[in-house]
């Protein structure tokens, strides 16, 4: 008899869940969502439906981690409702196995190279995820005070390389369950005093 109550309200629970869920307002992401291969890395696009080319939108970079997609992350994250429902751009570089510096050997893993000590802001995918960001830039009106690049695991320590990289194009990093990357904690050259 317990163990047939316990089902009862499993099954009650269940049900209850679901028709919560149901009833919940959901954001949905109406807006264009676009894939570009015209860079060295392929990368997507999520355009808020409000965007009408008058106002300058913020922009967000979000790294995906190991043996992740770019359309995986962009509908798992909820990115794209965010952004639908604030207003702002996001871009989505992926990760291709073989492409990157002569250091990698081709990241079966789809995990960024954020250990490559050739990276910086001329080589390496680093110049390729900022090369991404200033396309994105210009075809839309971005407020460049407002870009930011986030990650999760591996896109996480790359974030980090972008921010040390490149800090006069990202106004703020975002680490997810990542690390320090063991080449972005001294760059090779000067720092970058011009622009992008």
């Amino acid at each position: 008899m317990r163990r047939r109550s316990t089902w009862v309200a499993l099954i009650i629970g269940g049900l209850l869940a679901a028709s919560l869920l149901a009833s919940a307002p959901s954001r949905a992401a109406t807006g264009a969502f676009t894939e570009y291969t015209d860079q060295a890395l392929p990368y997507l696009v999520y355009v808020p439906s409000s965007y009408t080319g008058n106002t300058d939108l913020p922009l967000v970079v979000y790294l995906h981690g190991c043996e992740q997609t770019t359309p995986d992350v962009a509908v798992g994250t909820g990115w794209n409702q965010e952004a639908e429902a604030a207003g702002f751009l996001v871009v989505f570089p992926q990760q291709v196995p073989g492409l990157g510096a002569p250091a990698t050997t081709g990241n079966d893993s789809n995990c960024w190279n954020f250990y490559d000590p050739t990276a910086g802001r001329t080589s390496g995918e680093t110049a390729d995820i900022a090369a991404i960001t200033r396309e994105v830039m210009q075809k839309w009106r971005v407020d460049p005070s407002r870009v930011y690049v986030i990650g999760a695991s591996a896109g996480a320590a790359m974030a980090v390389d972008m921010s040390v990289y490149f800090p006069d194009m990202y106004a703020a990093v975002g680490v997810v369950s990542g690390c320090p990357s063991p080449t972005a904690a001294t760059p090779p050259g000067p720092s970058p005093t011009g622009p992008w």
